[in-house]
């Protein structure tokens, strides 16, 4: 019986391993396909170029939440990696020079992949129910996210416009000031549809990996 028990262990940890596997490549997919097709992952705002309602954050969440520690940092990653790409291939504005820079574009959100699992993992040993863990942890995460962005901005966007001349040392401050609360308020948008659209689809597949 113990080679044959054996033999079924390593089945199921093959098995595991190709799920876990597949969806990480499924979340990456679509993360990359939401990040370049237009007004899918980032929605421009009409009143500053560069500004946008995101949404690549969700998947990231949801990714982080399924696939646990490693995965979550990894999908972090690669959200400011594509975001770092797009700085560069868009010209749309002030913004956009600023997220050239990865310790605005990319810092925050490695930072962010890594917190998800982690609120998540706390959470579920205070509150036993799984779906108000996933709603907490969308809007938390989210949240956290959008700081962490703007405390980048405010640290690294004044020297960036003012560095390339884009506008003049004495407004610069300003403008950031304004750049921060359009994204503040688009913030907050994000936060609830992470938890609208994050916190049933997380919690279908919590419950269908558990009893797959």
């Amino acid at each position: 019986m113990g080679p044959i028990l054996g033999l079924k262990r390593r089945g199921i940890m093959r098995r595991e391993q190709i799920y876990d596997l597949t969806l990480t490549a499924m979340f990456l997919a679509i993360i990359l396909v939401m990040a370049f097709v237009p007004y899918l992952g980032f929605i421009p705002s009409p009143f500053i170029p560069g500004v946008s309602l995101t949404l690549i954050h969700i998947p990231v969440i949801i990714g982080g939440i399924i696939l646990g520690r490693k995965k979550s940092w990894l999908l972090g990653t690669f959200f400011g990696l594509m975001s770092l790409v797009l700085a560069f291939l868009r010209h749309q504005g002030p913004v956009d020079e600023i997220f050239r820079n990865p310790l605005v574009s990319v810092l925050p959100r490695i930072i962010f992949g890594i917190v998800i699992f982690e609120i998540y993992n706390l959470l579920s040993k205070l509150i036993k129910v799984k779906a108000v863990n996933v709603a907490i942890t969308m809007v938390v995460s989210s949240l956290i996210h959008t700081l962490l962005v703007i405390v980048m901005l405010y640290l690294f966007g004044k020297d960036t416009l003012v560095s390339l001349k884009i506008v003049p040392e004495n407004v610069a401050g300003n403008v950031i000031k304004v750049i921060g609360i359009f994204m503040s308020m688009s913030g907050l948008i994000e936060a609830g549809l992470a938890l609208l659209i994050g916190t049933p689809t997380t919690t279908t597949l919590l419950v269908y990996s558990e009893n797959r």
